[in-house]
């Protein structure tokens, strides 16, 4: 799990998918010229899951399938919520903008305030037009005990919260009041992004089998029903531009929504040492757990595997994303050697061949 500290006041195997690129035959194993990249594991689906994908989620999930196992994309986690804080501070350290920009929903109950940027289209626009990628997380906050409605009453750490997941989907309960009055509200701002024709790696309900937030609170059958509810109802939303990401704790194949609900397999490291090594072993667990069926990205991270590393091994991750702070330009004791990812580490992982930056990102709008 993540170490994280969040300022609430101020501040994502059952049955094919649906069409996208019009083919329901598996995509090749992907190819890699040299290192150690094993192709043969991966015969990737070639369809998103969504209903009638946006035009251009199929050219993003077409490019993720065609990249797999050649480069790794770079990436950068907001802030908290929506800014570009991180983005900009690794521009100035590398020279390069990363190609992917996570976001996060975590204040969605507390409106649109200015500080969230939730309102700043423009931002997003902005990034998409300059050919990156867009990911978005969601810290669902709930209210600790029912009866509670004000934002600083409310939590996403299962400690925090008595909130049921067992009882989310169950329609007529409290809970299930709550995430259908949720959903609806983050469904306006998923809209907003649909209706700009800007696609998003869509990573909700993440690292459920660790339990520590609410929803893996119960076991794993509650949070595939909140899985699939969430799905269905942005489905009926018409929201087609989103690209379903889960993310697995590793063997966790009982936590797994199911192929027609998952686009992507994420999988978030945070080492205590050997902050920069291969995870070859939890790239081909999660590789034999899906069948290779799915794409493999570090969803999050702390230290970011060495590209040399990777590719020597073989994880050959769609994406990394390390997470803001400490991980990314966070420094508060002002000792190079202390940090997870120095300076130095960013400018050599961002400066290798092998690592995609948003300079080197193909135009990926519809034609």
């Amino acid at each position: 799990m993540k170490k994280m500290i969040y300022t609430l006041a101020v501040v994502l195997m059952a049955v094919s998918c649906s069409s996208s690129s019009g083919s329901e035959e598996p995509t090749p194993p992907p190819t890699s010229d040299e290192g150690g990249f094993n192709a043969n594991q991966f015969t990737l689906t070639t369809t998103l899951c969504t209903e009638n994908p946006s035009p251009e989620a199929v050219k993003v999930y077409d490019f993720l399938r065609e990249n797999f196992g050649k480069k790794v994309i770079s990436g950068a986690m907001s802030n908290v919520s929506w800014n570009m804080d991180e983005v900009e501070w690794l521009h100035t350290t590398t020279g390069s903008y990363p190609a992917l920009w996570c976001v996060d929903y975590i204040h969605l109950a507390w409106g649109e305030p200015d500080w969230t940027g939730y309102a700043d289209l423009d931002m997003a626009q902005e990034w998409w037009d300059a050919n990156g990628l867009m990911a978005a997380s969601w810290h669902w906050n709930v209210p600790k005990k029912q009866g509670d409605t004000a934002p600083e009453d409310m939590g996403f750490y299962t400690a925090d919260t008595d909130f049921d997941v067992s009882q989310a989907t169950v329609p007529g309960t409290y809970e299930n009041g709550i995430v259908e009055a949720d959903l609806a509200k983050i469904a306006v701002h998923l809209k907003r992004l649909r209706d700009r024709n800007i696609p998003l790696l869509w990573r909700p309900l993440h690292e459920a089998a660790g339990k520590w937030f609410w929803w893996g609170a119960k076991g794993p059958q509650p949070f595939k029903d909140l899985w699939i509810y969430m799905f269905n109802y942005f489905q009926k939303e018409g929201l087609n531009n989103l690209i379903w990401v889960w993310t697995s704790q590793n063997n966790d194949l009982g936590w797994y929504p199911g192929d027609a609900y998952v686009d992507i397999v994420g999988y978030d490291s945070y080492p205590s040492t050997d902050f920069h090594a291969s995870l070859v072993g939890t790239f081909n667990s999660l590789a034999l757990m899906t069948g290779g069926r799915k794409l493999l990205t570090l969803s999050e991270c702390g230290g970011i595997p060495m590209p040399s590393a990777m590719f020597e091994s073989g994880d050959m991750w769609s994406w990394f994303m390390p997470w803001y702070g400490e991980y990314t330009s966070g420094n508060p004791d002002d000792q190079e050697e202390e940090r997870v990812n120095s300076e130095k580490d960013f400018r050599k992982i961002f400066s290798d061949e092998r690592v995609l930056t948003r300079d080197e990102m193909p135009d990926l709008h519809a034609d």
